[in-house]
C-alpha cells in the first residue's frame, strides 16, 4: 500500500481533488474579503455573534466607536 503525503501525490484523481480544493479555497477567500470590504464601508455598527453571544466578527464602525483595534472584540461576550 502506497502512502500519500504532502506534495508527493502521484494519483491523478488525488491531484484533481487537490486542485478543486484550492479553487474552492480561493473562492471562499475572495468572498470573505468582499464581505469585509462591504461591511467595513458601512457607517452602521455591525456585530456577528455566535449562539453564546460571543463576538465572531465586528465591522470597522463598531471597532472605531469603542476605540478598539481590529479583532479586539472577537471572542468577547456582547454583554
Amino acid at each position: 500500500m502506497k502512502k500519500i503525503t504532502g506534495s508527493n501525490i502521484t494519483n491523478p484523481q488525488s491531484r484533481q481533488i487537490e486542485k478543486k480544493y484550492l479553487r474552492l479555497f480561493e473562492k471562499l477567500s475572495k468572498s470573505e474579503q468582499e464581505k469585509s470590504v462591504i461591511l467595513d464601508a458601512m457607517t452602521e455598527l455591525v456585530l456577528y455573534l455566535d449562539t453564546d453571544l460571543k463576538v465572531i466578527w465586528a465591522n470597522k464602525a463598531m471597532q472605531d466607536a469603542f476605540n478598539l483595534a481590529h479583532g479586539q472584540l472577537n471572542g468577547k461576550h456582547c454583554y
